[in-house]
């Protein structure tokens, strides 16, 4: 948690959690087959390309 830069209410502190310390493994993105998927503005390779049937494309992204 961190200490927010404005007060609610002109009195309470404004705390916010800091989630900078904190790792997904195995995100798992389904989509429709042959379709081009970016995280974070960056394409994703193909080597996180798992399954591809019935026509949807599964990416697990071992770790963000």
């Amino acid at each position: 948690m961190h200490l927010g830069s404005t007060k609610k209410f002109f009195l309470f502190q404004n705390w916010k959690p800091d989630l900078s310390d904190y790792m997904i493994k195995d995100f798992i993105i389904s989509v429709p087959k042959g379709a081009v998927v970016t995280l974070g503005g960056v394409n994703l390779p193909s080597e996180y390309l798992q399954e591809e049937e019935n026509g949807s494309a599964r990416y697990v992204i071992p770790q963000i």
